[in-house]
């Protein structure tokens, strides 16, 4: 499955049922090669389908954080609910990352 577009400057991501370690490994080095041959200076995560996701995931957000950041770009995540919303609270995470209210 793809779950990387781009779209004029905005890299979306949409993100699996369960971001584990594998799944991480896989999106960072997606994500990564597309930042560097794009043009995009916004990520957007979107978690509609996720259901899981452990310490490996943040490290997926913080990571893309602190790359696009150091260009002067922005991530964002958005459908988060319930269990994922918590997750990304006690981490932190939405304390830098926001939250994209659009459609995607």
């Amino acid at each position: 499955m793809k779950f990387i577009r781009q779209e004029d400057n905005v890299l979306i991501v949409t993100l699996p049922e369960e971001i584990d370690h594998h799944k991480t490994s896989e999106l960072a080095e997606q994500i990564d090669e597309t930042l560097l041959n794009g043009t995009a200076d916004k990520v957007i995560f979107d978690f509609a389908r996720t259901r899981f996701m452990d310490s490996s995931g943040i490290g997926l957000l913080v990571g893309r954080y602190r790359k696009v950041h150091s260009f002067g770009g922005q991530v964002l995540v958005c459908n988060v609910t319930g269990h994922m919303a918590k997750i990304l609270q006690l981490s932190g995470v939405e304390k830098f990352i926001g939250k994209y209210e659009g459609t995607i």
